[in-house]
């Protein structure tokens, strides 16, 4: 395995044994000495069945979920000022394999947080993980979105608000504003993890005829036009997002 390298996935053909209740369960990973390596969940079936939380023996809880959003914040700290609306939760890089946390500062005001999970294993941990968010980022609303499994894992595909819905859906980034669509867009509503992307579009855009693929709301195709592309066309399949 290569735990010790800091990989947080078991491939299915790095398995000897486990268990095949055919859920997904809380587990220690040892070597074939049978020396502790790691814990976190297993799941049978999966082409990724590990999945690493932990290489010491802690309890996988509400200390725990609640101490990696902590450091996720102050990891995210330097920038949280300077971007109304960012990506919290970076899963693998924050330690947390297949959890992603996108905030939100709405024009109103309020705060969004969307939690994506995407095992099996956190979603049987989903109500705890309500309650680490709910302690380090205090959102206004949370969206709860679950799904996008591999092959193998049962996982349904779900939407849910916890408590009420916010009764507006617009960010603003880089002085433009976007609706955001919660519920039925794309990954949690806006792009906010291609920040990096765009800004370093600008010099590219300048006077040139820029053609923007699958450009979603606009999240690139803005940015090209404020930094003087000559001409822009956008293109996007998806009807509700040019609804």
């Amino acid at each position: 395995m290569s735990i010790p390298a800091g990989f947080l996935w078991v491939y299915a053909d790095e398995v000897v044994a486990g268990p095949q209740t055919g859920e997904s369960e809380l587990v220690d990973f040892t070597d074939e000495r049978g020396a502790f390596m790691a814990r976190g969940f297993y799941t049978p079936g999966s082409s990724i069945p590990g999945r690493v939380l932990s290489t010491e023996r802690v309890k996988i809880g509400i200390e725990f979920f609640t101490a990696a959003f902590r450091r996720a914040a102050a990891a995210r700290a330097p920038y949280r000022d300077a971007y109304e609306s960012y990506r919290a939760v970076y899963g693998e890089s924050d330690g947390l394999s297949g959890l992603i946390i996108d905030s939100y500062n709405l024009t109103s005001g309020a705060a969004v947080l969307v939690i994506d999970i995407h095992t099996p294993g956190l979603a049987a941990h989903r109500s705890v993980i309500l309650d680490a968010a709910r302690a380090v980022f205090a959102p206004n609303h949370i969206l709860v979105r679950t799904g996008g499994g591999l092959e193998g894992e049962k996982l349904e595909a779900t939407r849910k608000w916890v408590g009420d819905e916010p009764s507006e859906s617009s960010i603003r980034e880089a002085g433009e504003t976007y609706r955001v669509s919660f519920s039925d867009g794309h990954k949690s509503g806006f792009y906010l993890d291609q920040k990096i992307a765009k800004s370093a579009l600008a010099p590219f855009a300048k006077d040139a005829r820029v053609l923007d693929l699958y450009a979603y709301v606009g999240g690139l195709s803005v940015p090209a036009i404020r930094a003087g592309a000559a001409s822009l066309m956008a293109v996007e399949r998806s009807k509700p997002a040019v609804a």
